[in-house]
């Protein structure tokens, strides 16, 4: 697992086998595609661990994190940006990610609105 500190470039496969997402869940992962992840929710799946999400640094960057599935009215969940990861995409272009880890490691299932 990549440390909090710890900035590595690795390939996409490389990346897949170890945590296989741009959203995840401590391995239960799932994908969204969009231009603006901002002002959309994810579901943290069931199981125990933290929730990490990964947005491209080009793309808008939250504001906070709500637990909500339909505004930025929840309450709030704890989340740090740990760093950044830099992945190579299928193309050999580098795509740089921020990760946000929940400060909390959690047990259940958790919808998560990402505000902008």
């Amino acid at each position: 697992m990549i440390s909090n500190s710890q900035i590595q470039q690795i390939s996409s496969d490389e990346w897949k086998s170890n945590i296989d997402l741009v959203y995840q869940k401590y391995y239960n992962a799932w994908m969204m595609t969009t231009n603006d992840p901002t002002n959309n929710y994810i579901t943290y799946p069931l199981g125990s661990g933290y929730g990490y999400i990964l947005i491209p640094t080009t793309l808008p960057q939250p504001t906070g994190f709500q637990e909500s599935n339909s505004s930025c009215s929840g309450s709030n969940i704890p989340t740090n940006n740990i760093g950044t990861l830099i992945i190579i995409d299928i193309n050999g272009f580098s795509i740089t990610y921020n990760i946000y880890r929940t400060f909390f490691s959690f047990v259940g299932s958790v919808d998560c609105w990402i505000c902008n």
